[in-house]
């Protein structure tokens, strides 16, 4: 059973036809927001377009809205991804929020790592 599946409609912060977003209920920063498709789909490569168009057109609407400057739009495939059910973290930036520790790969062949995924590409 699906946890997001399952939310009442009464908890809806805000929604579209494809789309509804709650408050989280750990948030790591105060105003994080989940934004959630009202129809299941595991994750963001299983998703139709149209309905990652209108995520994205809501994550927008609620950052001019809610006048945030700074913020962390996240979304976890399979790593990390507690609920299987896509959806996007809004997290505000408040002096508290995500922190990401970017420990960057030594990547000594550049060039060769273009290519390879360029050939990939055109297959």
């Amino acid at each position: 059973m699906c946890i997001f599946c399952n939310i009442p409609k009464d908890s809806y912060l805000y929604q579209t036809d494809k789309t509804f977003v709650i408050l989280d209920k750990f948030p790591l920063s105060k105003g994080h927001l989940l934004l959630i498709p009202k129809t299941h789909f595991p994750n963001f490569h299983s998703t139709p377009l149209e309905y990652l168009e209108d995520l994205m057109s809501v994550a927008l609407y609620l950052v001019k809205k809610l006048n945030l400057e700074k913020y962390n739009l996240l979304q976890n495939n399979n790593h990390l991804q507690s609920v299987h059910h896509l959806h996007f973290h809004l997290i505000p930036y408040d002096g508290r929020g995500l922190q990401i520790n970017w420990d960057t790969l030594d990547l000594k062949n550049y060039e060769e790592e273009i290519e390879k995924i360029k050939l990939k590409l055109k297959t």
